[in-house]
């Protein structure tokens, strides 16, 4: 009996972790994301130079991805919009999402991370760090 029960509980327990698990990563096949916002982070002790330079960037990453949207079709081609880029290719492994220029799928374009109901692209640099967040549609 003893046997049984414990074999039961790995069981169940195995169950809820891979249904606790899944739902960590969303896929992002057949959905669209739209454009939400823009955050940058600047470090304090960047220069007063270094601060402007900062915002003014984030004006320009702000207007390339005004109005942009990101299907990913379940045959794995993309549509949509963002800045120059229409039309292209994705990929998803686990959390990350990449966007190619063309079928072979070599080097990405850009990668987000799947967060929720959330696409975020992020780049570092000394410095200052900007996030370009989608949304679920």
């Amino acid at each position: 009996m003893k046997k049984l029960l414990t074999t039961l509980s790995i069981a169940l327990l195995t169950v809820v972790l891979c249904v606790a698990f899944a739902g960590c990563t969303t896929n992002v096949s057949g959905k669209t994301y739209n454009y939400d916002e823009v955050v940058a982070e600047s470090d304090e002790d960047l220069p007063g130079l270094g601060q402007a330079v900062v915002s003014k960037a984030k004006e320009l990453v702000e207007e390339a991805f005004e109005g942009a949207t990101l299907t990913f079709n379940e045959d794995g081609t993309l549509s949509g919009k963002v800045s120059s880029y229409s039309a292209g290719y994705w990929g998803q492994e686990g959390k990350n999402v990449s966007l190619y220029a063309t079928s072979e799928m070599t080097t990405a374009l850009l990668t987000f991370t799947v967060s929720g109901s959330k696409l975020v692209l992020e780049t570092t640099q000394e410095g200052f760090a900007f996030s370009v967040k989608f949304v679920k549609a």
